[in-house]
This record gives C-alpha cells, sequence and structure tokens, in this order.
C-alpha cells in the first residue's frame, strides 16, 4: 500500500469515507480492499496504467472508490460533467488517446465490474500524468488540463498543510469531483487521514448548515452562490 503515490496515513479502523444520508460508511482499512479488488477486476479486462478513462464521478461511495482505483492503477481518469460524458465519448479530440469508458454509453469499451483479487498499486515516476480535467469554458471550448503525480502530491501536500488538516477532521463535500475543487478534497483527505463526507444530489443550504452548525464535519469547501444560500439560513 505504501507505493500509492499519496501515500495514505490513515489508519485501518478510522473512518474513510460516508454519505450524507446513507448509514454505511468505509473505514480505511475497508477502502483499501475496495480499492484494490476494483483495480484487480480492470486489470483482468486489461486496464494498464497510462490509460486513459471517461468517467463523470459522482459524489457516492462507488465514485470515489473508481476514482482512487484508476490511480491505483496508473491510468490516467478523465473527467467530465455528466452533461459532457455522451458528447467526450462521440466525438472528443483524438489527442486525448481516450480507450475507456465507467458507465452511460457510447462507443469506448466498457469497465464492468466483476469479482478479482486484490493487486498492489503501481509505483510510477512523479511526472506520470495522475488525471486530466477540463477547464470551465468560460472564454471559450473547456481545454483538457493534464496533472501529473507530482503536482497533485504538492497540492495537496501543500494545502493540507497551510489549512492544519488533521486525522481528526471531517470535510464535507458538496464541490462536483469532475472538478479540481471536489477531487482535491478527496485525495487530500486520503494524504493525511482525514474523513470525507459526500454530500449526493443538489445543494443544500439547510442540510450543510446542520452538518457545520452540529459539529459533525469541520471543514467544508463552498462556491460563493452556496455561501450566500448558506447566509441565508442564519
Amino acid at each position: 500500500m505504501s507505493a500509492y503515490f499519496l501515500s495514505p496515513s490513515g489508519p485501518p479502523d478510522s473512518l474513510a469515507l460516508a454519505v450524507v444520508g446513507e448509514d454505511l460508511s468505509v473505514e480505511y482499512g475497508a477502502l483499501w480492499s475496495l480499492v484494490g479488488a476494483r483495480a484487480g477486476a480492470w486489470v483482468d479486462a486489461g486496464l494498464r496504467a497510462g490509460d486513459r478513462v471517461l468517467i463523470s464521478p459522482r459524489r457516492d461511495r462507488d465514485s470515489a472508490v473508481n476514482l482512487h482505483a484508476l490511480m491505483w492503477l496508473g491510468a490516467v481518469p478523465v473527467l467530465v460533467s455528466p452533461r459532457q460524458f455522451e458528447e467526450f465519448d462521440a466525438c472528443a479530440d483524438p489527442s486525448l488517446n481516450l480507450q475507456w469508458r465507467i458507465g452511460g454509453k457510447g462507443a469506448l469499451q466498457e469497465l464492468f465490474l466483476h469479482a478479482s483479487d486484490v493487486v498492489d498499486p503501481v509505483s510510477l515516476l512523479p511526472n506520470a500524468p495522475a488525471v486530466i480535467l477540463f477547464s470551465s469554458g468560460s472564454t471559450g471550448d473547456p481545454k483538457a488540463i493534464e496533472l501529473n503525480r507530482r503536482q497533485i502530491l504538492a497540492s495537496v501536500a501543500q494545502s493540507a498543510s497551510r489549512l492544519e488538516l488533521a486525522p481528526s477532521d471531517c470535510w464535507l463535500c458538496i464541490l462536483p469531483l469532475y472538478h479540481i475543487g471536489g477531487l482535491s478534497i478527496l485525495l487530500r483527505s486520503v494524504r493525511v487521514g482525514a474523513s470525507v463526507l459526500l454530500m449526493p444530489g443538489r445543494f443544500s443550504e439547510d442540510k450543510t448548515w446542520d452538518l457545520c452548525v452540529t459539529g459533525k464535519v469541520t471543514q467544508v469547501s463552498l462556491v460563493p452562490v452556496q455561501l450566500e444560500r448558506m447566509f441565508s439560513c442564519v
């Protein structure tokens, strides 16, 4: 497990993931078992380090496991919104070299799940691609942005240090996992052994406010519009 480039520090019995409205939670030991087994299933399917996989992750346990499993193997998740998914599958820029997809319908080969043995994480050089995201497109067409492992690690380590994130923290994830804001919550929390509480579906200012004031979460990331809606609850 130490080969996983994020160098996770959470002890096996500490909380890793939970989802608002669901009773099921996942401790770190169980998380890495799920990730290793899912990675093993995809190795059986032919997925290899460096392969690019189109995925539109939701804020749920399966999507979190999928993202870790892809990075576990050194595959490169190409993150898009649900609205973009079919468009990218059918007519993506050939330079993206997409080879696989998770979910949805389209021409790309789909990665299915089946029972498999756990596989060890793949060790790659720091400059190996880690993830591809897209710009917002506010000034034109969305542009692909590739981040390598060194860049991800630097961002995760610096933000965790600056925010003094600790294993006792619980970060409420409201932002989309296909944007850097949401993805970073998932990755930096693993790095320090903190837990993530995923809020599925549409943003709810009432639920968010309740989780914050009751102390169930210690960190939350919001965009300005969400913050304004939060203040309306006061």
